[in-house]
């Protein structure tokens, strides 16, 4: 029997829709570990310690400038855009480590390096592609930025938005049929 591996930021976790609406769940994941605001270091992390509970995988890889830090086991999402800490407050730290995490914030996006970054995102999906490979996985990969990776990579141009850019309950019904044809 084939289990499905769903993984993402918030275009595959269905932003601004009911979580039946997520593409884990228009496609029956067994796993889904999509999230919003979710970096492509995360999503890695996260598929490479599931390689082995799932046949099938979708992946939906995100923006490079995002990075994810770790403190303990509580990932920690770095995007240039949000500044999401709703977690660390949970922490018994939390207060240190939230002003720690917002001086971080502003010196990385400070010193950040658009080509770099591009760089080591396009690595971290092409190592994604050989290692579901390697492992004879099924899989579908897509992307919501541009990359020089290969071919494998998919780019669905999909107009059915809500206000946010996020795909609304049409859209995210086209990737899913458009990703269940690929699979």
């Amino acid at each position: 029997m084939s289990r499905l591996y769903v993984d993402g930021c918030s275009f595959v976790y269905g932003e601004g829709l009911p979580r039946e609406h997520s593409l884990g769940a228009l496609l029956s994941a067994d796993i889904d570990m999509s999230a919003p605001g979710k970096s492509n270091f995360n999503i890695v992390y996260d598929v490479y310690r599931h390689i082995d509970q799932a046949d099938m995988f979708v992946i939906g890889f995100t923006f490079s400038n995002r990075i994810t830090l770790w403190h303990d086991d509580l990932p920690l999402g770095v995007n240039p855009k949000q500044l999401e800490l709703s977690r660390l407050y949970k922490h018994p730290e939390g207060e240190a480590l939230e002003r720690e995490y917002r001086s971080f914030h502003k010196i990385y996006y400070t010193l950040f390096n658009d080509t770099y970054s591009q760089t080591l995102s396009n690595f971290l999906v092409d190592s994604t592609i050989e290692l579901l490979k390697a492992n004879k996985k099924k899989f579908v990969i897509f992307s919501a930025e541009k990359r020089t990776c290969l071919n494998e990579v998919l780019y669905f141009n999909i107009n059915d938005r809500l206000a946010d850019g996020h795909f609304n309950e049409k859209g995210m019904k086209i990737l899913s049929t458009r990703i269940k044809e690929k699979l």
